[in-house]
């Protein structure tokens, strides 16, 4: 019995010391240097646990600390996912025909930066590394949108293992990063400002210009624009009721005119089917602060304003003026993003003057007494329903009073 006591208790310090060893194994794995994770917007890193802290501290370093403490990690957790890096490769990279080309050959490394003109703009280059030297390339684009933030795609392939980053002021926004021929790609949001876009190799040690693996393809991605975003693509419109359209991602490329330049703006052509007064409004729906301008004839860049307007009803803007059949007349609109209706009205003479003899007068009021009293069959609503209600009232007879007497403008 005692013998057997003794065994047990020998078995029993027996696993305890197991366990006590184990448990040693896991503080001491816990105190080493905590695992690599995911890399701001771009794709979760290989390895399973999470270090969100180190994650903050990666987004939101000056380039030159990342650079130092957090590119070798991302490289080191590179080689975890991939092992090791095709020098051969069976596929190429192919330069798209509408690509800008980089022009510093390679084994330079200049400290000027390209220049994006468009979103959309796709470029072909070449990058290099050795001996802890590299080539660092950055282009620079500015966002000047009426929103507070606004979707891009940051994204490119190359024959060497790629490293993207997005810089403000030379801070890290966002970065990513991929193998050689596997795509990196960067999807955000930005608030309107300068920023760098850089591309360079993730490895500095072995991708010499002598390697012959140095070419990359590095394209900047956001939501496209309204068809009619440029005056050149102006819409075609006629007279139209309601019609609605949206600004959502259009840009500015009107000048500075009367209302000291529209941001964004689109562009009509318009071509009225009569000789008279034109009226462009957009006071039925609007989810932005509306201005209108309208140019004579339907040439880029436009010629001086014929008429701007900025709040008529409200912050929605609705504009008239004179018109001959078979002319063209360039519509700008905008002042923010989102969706408005437009309405556009063509008569032969101006609100109020029924009688079309181009001034307010008592024979005005006196045919505005017969439309409304003795409903008349000459009575038409684009120019004698002067508060633009659909129908004529008495209260169109006060506004008619009011505008020949006491030269009151009409509300429409």
């Amino acid at each position: 019995m005692l013998k057997t006591t003794i065994k047990a208790q020998q078995l029993l310090l027996f696993l305890s010391a197991v366990v006590l060893v184990n448990l040693g194994m896991q503080l001491s794995a816990s105190a080493k240097e905590p695992p690599i994770t995911s890399h701001g917007l771009g794709k979760p890193l290989a390895q399973p646990d999470n270090d969100p802290d180190y994650e903050k501290q990666a987004v939101g370093e000056s380039y030159e600390t990342f650079v130092q403490k957090t590119k070798p990690r991302l490289l080191q957790a590179l080689k975890h996912q991939t092992k090791t890096t095709p020098k051969n490769p069976s596929v190429t990279l192919v330069c798209p025909p509408s690509a800008i080309l980089e022009t510093e050959p390679c084994g330079m490394d200049s400290a000027s930066l390209g220049a994006m003109e468009l979103c959309g703009d796709t470029i072909c280059g070449t990058a290099w590394a050795e001996a802890g030297l590299r080539d660092e390339d950055g282009y620079r684009m500015t966002f000047s949108y009426p929103t507070p933030l606004f979707p891009i795609t940051w994204a490119g392939v190359a024959e060497f293992p790629i490293l993207l980053i997005i810089l403000q002021s030379s801070t890290v926004v966002a970065f990513t990063f991929a193998g050689a021929f596997d795509t990196a790609a960067i999807n955000t949001l930005l608030e309107p400002g300068t920023y760098d876009f850089i591309v360079e190799p993730l490895d500095t040690a072995s991708y010499s210009c002598a390697s012959g693996l140095n070419d990359y393809v590095v394209w900047l991605k956001c939501p496209p624009p309204p068809a009619n975003d440029s005056c050149q693509n102006a819409t075609p419109i006629g007279e139209v009721a309601d019609y609605l359209f949206r600004t959502s991602f259009a840009a500015m490329d009107g000048p500075p005119d009367c209302l000291e330049g529209i941001n964004p703006d689109v562009w009509f052509c318009y071509t009225p089917t009569c000789s008279g007064f034109a009226t462009v409004s957009l006071c039925a729906y609007s989810t932005f602060d509306t201005k209108i301008t309208v140019y004579e004839g339907c040439v880029c860049p436009p010629s001086a304003p014929l008429v701007c307007n900025d709040d008529f009803c409200g912050n929605r803007s609705q504009v008239t003026f004179p018109v001959a059949a078979g002319n063209e007349y360039l519509i700008r609109a905008g002042g923010g993003w989102g969706s408005t209706r437009m309405s556009i009205q063509c008569c032969p003479c101006a609100k109020g003057d029924l009688n079309c003899d181009s001034i307010w007068s008592g024979a005005d009021v006196v045919l505005m007494l017969n439309c409304v009293f003795m409903e008349t069959d000459d009575c038409n609503l684009c120019f004698a329903d002067v508060n633009c209600d659909g129908s004529l009232t008495p209260s169109d007879v006060v506004l008619e009073l009011n505008r020949v007497f006491l030269a009151a403008p009409f509300p429409c």
